[in-house]
């Protein structure tokens, strides 16, 4: 009798154990579930709300740019028309945060700024706001950004001027003055010829020819 209650009970804890262990394979398939289904939503909301407003204007007599660039990327480069011809692109998600470019014609100078801030998001950003400009090549530069990364690509306009905090600064093909300054993003200079100010606090300083 003692031999037939310890093998049922054995059993018993057998069984038990083995309710358990399928009660806890549920529940992890029940967690990993709710965590694909919340992945699913994510990124349905995500690319529900990644169309960006493209906006596009072109400027004539200008001498010289100046660009508050916040924490957009910009772009500037020189062509062989007269216009200043602007583009900017700045995600939904940014848009409804308040978020606005102006560009103010003054005489022969054309100022782009970035109004409002960045509003703090939970979600991934997949889009980068950004201001892309073509300049006549001789056309003066002044341009800061905090951020967002800068580039100037063959301008050679009386004096090119550039600060960033934590953005990137890239300058090819530019003979002119130039003078910028970083204080922890990474800052190159390729090809571009004349008197150079470059500093940087903390970021990488890079100077080289093209390949």
């Amino acid at each position: 009798l003692r031999w037939f209650l310890i093998v049922n009970l054995d059993t018993m804890l057998k069984i038990e154990a083995t309710a358990n262990l399928q009660k806890r394979r549920e529940c992890m398939i029940r967690r990993v579930i709710v965590t694909l289904l919340s992945a699913a939503v994510f990124l349905i909301g995500c690319s529900g709300t990644s169309e960006s407003l493209e906006e596009e204007l072109a400027f004539n007599g200008i001498e010289k740019l100046i660009v508050d660039g916040s924490f957009f990327e910009v772009e500037v480069a020189g062509h062989s028309k007269d216009s200043v011809d602007t583009e900017v692109s700045i995600p939904e998600r940014i848009r409804r945060s308040g978020v606005t470019v102006s560009r103010v014609k003054t005489g022969s100078v054309l100022e782009v700024k970035v109004e409002g801030r960045k509003r703090k998001s939970g979600f991934l950003s997949f889009e980068q706001p950004s201001i892309t400009i073509s300049v006549p090549f001789d056309t003066e530069l002044e341009i800061t950004t905090s951020s967002g990364s800068l580039s100037v690509d063959e301008v050679s306009g009386d004096s090119i001027n550039l600060s960033a905090t934590s953005g990137r600064i890239s300058i090819s093909e530019c003979e002119t003055d130039l003078n910028a300054a970083s204080t922890s993003g990474r800052l190159m200079v390729v090809s571009s010829m004349g008197p150079k100010m470059l500093s940087s606090t903390s970021g990488n300083i890079e100077t080289k020819d093209s390949d």
